[in-house]
C-alpha cells in the first residue's frame, strides 16, 4: 500500500472492517473452509457442532459437484481446523460462532458480490432454517443482487424449498419427552408467500397449495402457533400480487383457526395482535367482540395481581 494511500485505506476499512477478511477467505483457505464458512453463516453466525456437520456435508456436496472441485471424507476436519482462531471460535462445550461480528459482514459481502453463493447456500440446504437466514439477507438493504439471482434461479432453489418444507417437525426424546424443530409450518408457509410476492416467480407460488396443506396436517395433532399465524395472515395481507381467489380461503382458514386457539386460552399480548389483523366481515363481528371482553377480563386480573 503507497504511503500516500495509507490513510484512505486504514479508513476504509474502519467503515468496512469486513474488507480485513477478503484476502484470508479467497486466498488462504480451501473449498473445504469456505463451504464452512458458508454453511455457518446459514446458521446466524453460531451452531452446535453437531447441526453444523448436519448442514456442512450437503453444501459441500452441492458446492463440489457445481464448480468442480474434489471432496475428501476429512474436509469437515479439514475446515473447521482452516478457520479455526480465525474466523471462528468454540462457544459452549460442543459449539462454535463467528470470531467477531465482522465476520458476518464478510460472508455477507461475498453472498452480495456473488449471489451464486446464496443461491448455493438454499440449494445445498439441509434445515428450512437456513433458508430464513439467506431470505433474510436478501431482503436487506443492500440485497438487490441477491433478490435479482433467487428470481433468476428460482428453478434451482424451488425443488430445496419444497423439500425443507415437508420436513417433520416432532422428534422424540430419549425418556419419552418430544421436541420440535424450527420454524414453525405457519413460518414456512409465510416465507414462501413472501418469496413468492417478491421474487414473482412462478414456481415459488406454485409451492403455496402444498405448504399450505402441510399446515393443516399439522394442525390435525399440534395447536397453532399464535404468534407465527398472525406473522402469516400478515403476509398473506400483503401478498397483493397473488391470486386473491387462491390466497384468500387460505387466509380465512387461518384466522379462523387462530381465533378457535384464542378462545381456548392465549396470553394479552398473543390477542393483541389478533386484534390487530381480525377483518370487520360480519361473520367474525362477534368472535372480535368476544375477544375484546377476553382481553378486558384478562387486563383486570392482571391489575389486581400487579396493581
Amino acid at each position: 500500500m503507497p504511503v500516500e494511500s495509507y490513510h484512505g485505506f486504514v479508513d476504509s476499512l474502519l467503515r468496512d472492517p469486513s474488507e480485513i477478511w477478503h484476502h484470508a477467505y479467497e486466498q488462504e483457505i480451501s473449498e473445504a473452509g469456505r463451504s464452512m464458512l458458508l454453511a455457518i453463516r446459514t446458521l446466524g453466525g453460531k451452531c452446535d457442532v453437531r447441526v453444523l456437520e448436519g448442514v456442512f456435508g450437503p453444501l459441500h456436496m452441492h458446492r463440489a459437484a457445481r464448480y468442480n472441485f474434489s471432496r475428501r471424507p476429512e474436509d469437515f476436519r479439514v475446515g473447521i481446523r482452516e478457520v479455526m482462531n480465525s474466523f471462528i471460535k468454540p462457544c459452549g462445550q460442543d459449539g462454535f460462532e463467528v470470531i467477531d461480528t465482522s465476520v458476518l459482514d464478510l460472508l455477507n459481502a461475498v453472498a452480495r458480490g456473488a449471489p451464486d453463493n446464496a443461491v448455493d447456500m438454499i440449494e445445498g440446504a439441509a434445515r428450512f432454517d437456513q433458508i430464513e437466514q439467506i431470505w433474510s439477507l436478501a431482503k436487506a438493504e443492500r440485497g438487490g443482487n441477491i433478490l435479482a439471482a433467487l428470481k433468476r434461479e428460482s428453478h434451482r432453489i424451488a425443488p430445496s424449498i419444497a423439500r425443507l418444507a415437508r420436513l417433520r417437525r416432532r422428534f422424540d426424546i430419549e425418556g419419552g419427552g418430544v421436541g420440535y424443530f424450527s420454524p414453525t409450518f405457519e413460518v414456512r408457509l409465510a416465507l414462501i408467500v413472501e418469496m413468492a410476492q417478491r421474487l414473482g416467480a412462478p414456481l415459488i407460488a406454485a409451492l403455496i397449495a402444498p405448504a399450505y396443506v402441510l399446515l393443516l396436517e399439522e394442525w390435525g395433532a399440534e395447536r397453532p402457533q399464535i404468534n407465527d399465524a398472525i406473522k402469516l395472515l400478515r403476509t398473506m395481507d400483503a401478498a397483493v400480487s397473488l391470486p386473491a381467489d387462491s390466497i384468500t380461503p387460505m387466509r380465512n382458514t387461518v384466522l379462523d383457526a387462530v381465533l378457535e386457539e384464542a378462545r381456548t386460552g392465549c396470553r394479552a399480548d398473543e390477542l393483541r395482535e389478533i386484534l390487530d389483523v381480525v377483518d370487520t366481515e360480519p361473520r367474525r363481528v362477534w368472535r372480535r367482540l368476544q375477544l375484546f371482553s377476553r382481553l378486558e377480563h384478562h387486563e383486570q386480573d392482571h391489575e389486581q395481581v400487579f396493581p
